[in-house]
């Protein structure tokens, strides 16, 4: 998961995640894991629908950015019906992130699909394409 339950708790406060996941009748008083989990997972779905256009997934560790862009989209998610405007704000400020980074035009900083980085630090040599091979002198 690109966010974690302490780390929602961290940015949104216990009180907001309980109200959002305690769907017990009567309410528990207590945040849902089960409630809280999906909406992770939903939101790492979203994150991974972008990313595996230019990225190997999973990551091999996780910006810090991405970690925001889980917390706003899972917070949304967990809105369901009627989210508050400044929750719908950052839901669309995280998915325009993703869009940036789908299209290149923002880096997370790690590796992309397709682009090899040297394994070693010893220099790569490389010359021109060969002009004339055995089989181009043949009709001569």
């Amino acid at each position: 998961m690109y966010a974690s339950k302490q780390e929602m708790i961290d940015r949104f406060g216990q009180s907001e995640l309980i109200r959002l996941t305690d769907r017990a009748t009567p309410p528990a008083g207590v945040i849902d894991d089960a409630v809280l989990n999906a909406a992770l997972l939903d939101a790492d779905q979203v994150i991974d629908s972008f990313l595996q256009v230019r990225y190997a997934l999973p990551l091999s560790s996780v910006p810090s950015l991405l970690k925001q862009v889980a917390r706003d989209l899972a917070r949304y998610f967990l809105y369901d019906d009627m989210p508050p405007e400044h929750v719908e704000a950052r839901y669309r400020d995280a998915m325009k992130t993703l869009e940036r980074i789908a299209s290149g035009q923002q880096k997370l900083g790690l590796d992309e699909v397709g682009k090899t980085t040297s394994e070693s630090n010893l220099p790569e040599v490389s010359g021109p394409v060969r002009v004339f091979g055995r089989d181009a002198m043949k009709e001569f």
